[in-house]
């Protein structure tokens, strides 16, 4: 893939994610709908560079959180509980996490489509195998069953 379909793609989802704050999952559904043509390793790419933004994101801002960050035990600040973390860090922390499962789900998928023997890999692809195999993570808004 040309170098600014890439950057288009990796804006695209920084945008979802970021300014709009649209749910990870529902994020890479929009970006899978809206690109059907583009292959699975470029938007999983697009995914990971959102990811990798939103890591730099939330090193900073528990920086700030953490006079010793450097020193302090890694289990340590994992395992501190969310009420002693502030609302930025907090929910940059689920927002980071959520991605990443969608990340690693979706690579789940383009694994079990290669294994039918299909090489090439398309947003239609995934969107296909996620109708057929009722991805219930990727299921939009209008396919969600309404509660009674």
């Amino acid at each position: 893939m040309q170098q600014r379909e890439t950057e288009r793609l990796v804006l695209v989802t920084r945008s979802l994610i970021v300014e709009r704050r649209v749910a990870p999952n529902r994020a890479a559904r929009m970006l899978v709908e809206n690109n059907q043509g583009v292959t699975a390793d470029d938007l999983q790419l697009a995914l990971l560079e959102t990811a990798l933004f939103l890591e730099e994101m939330y090193d900073q801002t528990v920086r700030g959180e953490w006079n010793d960050w450097l020193r302090i035990d890694f289990w340590a600040r994992v395992s501190t509980k969310a009420e002693d973390r502030s609302a930025g860090t907090t929910g940059l922390l689920i927002t980071k996490t959520e991605l990443y499962r969608a990340i690693s789900l979706i690579a789940i998928d383009v694994i079990r489509i290669r294994r039918q023997g299909q090489q090439t890999v398309t947003g239609k692809d995934l969107l296909d195998f996620w109708r057929d195999n009722d991805s219930e993570y990727f299921r939009s808004e209008s396919q969600k069953p309404i509660s009674e």
